[in-house]
């Protein structure tokens, strides 16, 4: 978890906190319950503001239970406040010390190539990702298929679309890697896109369904999205789907709302 997420999360604590001091009554005139154990009794006194106290027997259990509930609620506030006052001065802290994901970021793009970044840092765990070997289809040749901006070549125009988006933010990226898939007479297959969240260091997979007009390829892909989510891919958590027809090309406005919601 880095910086930025441990502040979102106090920020987050920070909310809860004060909308919960909110909902605490202030009740309580100055008098206060006192409890005084004789011989492995309890009894019950109301000590007044004059500081005299007054035994109250058990008859009186409705103000015995109503000075109970104003002394739990007056020590509540008190730690929800003193919590809010911790968070306070631990987020003034953390929003004015130097941030290591930062660090690669502030080094000269001439000097940038030759680093190998901090696994640690988001960016040094994102180099390690995007350098790993894994299997991938069978790689398209200089002249076949569409280039894209990070220089590789995709079988789609749409898929040009959705890899230059993710290149444009930073996002690391896979093209059709190898994905093992037993379900029904499907062994393996090739997602469009591996996809890295270099925040959260979550992978996404995202299929791009191209031709929705072809009944048998509709077929295939609903298969798919079953097999998925038996792999624990599941539509809406980490599985991406974008969608095209023959009269329905690719929404790029959705394109970029996929991309804002799951993976910056």
């Amino acid at each position: 978890m880095n910086k930025s997420m441990i502040m979102e999360e106090m920020k987050k604590r920070k909310k809860e906190l004060e909308a919960k001091l909110k909902r605490i009554p202030q009740r309580g005139n100055g008098e206060i319950l006192v409890i005084k154990r004789q011989k492995g009794h309890s009894r019950y006194y109301l000590k007044r503001k004059d500081g005299k106290a007054v035994y109250l027997p058990n008859k009186q259990i409705q103000i015995i239970r109503e000075m109970s509930q104003n002394r739990y609620e007056k020590y509540m506030r008190r730690v929800v406040k003193d919590e809010l006052s911790r968070l306070a001065e631990c987020l003034d802290l953390l929003e004015n010390c130097p941030d290591i994901d930062k660090v690669f970021d502030e080094m000269p793009d001439e000097l940038k190539p030759y680093i190998t970044a901090d696994i640690m840092t988001d960016k040094g765990y994102a180099q390690k990702w995007q350098r790993e070997k894994v299997p991938t289809a069978r790689p398209l040749k200089d002249g076949e298929g569409y280039k894209t901006l990070r220089g590789e070549y995709v079988r789609s125009k749409s898929e040009v679309i959705i890899a230059d988006r993710l290149y444009m933010k930073g996002i690391p990226y896979r093209y059709e890697i190898y994905f093992p898939m037993e379900f029904e007479d499907i062994n393996y297959v090739y997602p469009d896109f591996e996809i890295l969240n270099v925040r959260t260091q979550e992978e996404f997979l995202w299929e791009h369904m191209g031709k929705l007009g072809d009944e048998s390829y509709s077929e295939t892909q609903m298969k798919k999205i079953a097999g998925y989510a038996r792999s624990g891919f599941i539509p809406g958590k980490n599985l991406l789907l974008s969608f095209e027809s023959k009269n329905r090309p690719l929404d790029t406005y959705y394109v970029d709302a996929l991309i804002d919601a799951f993976l910056v």
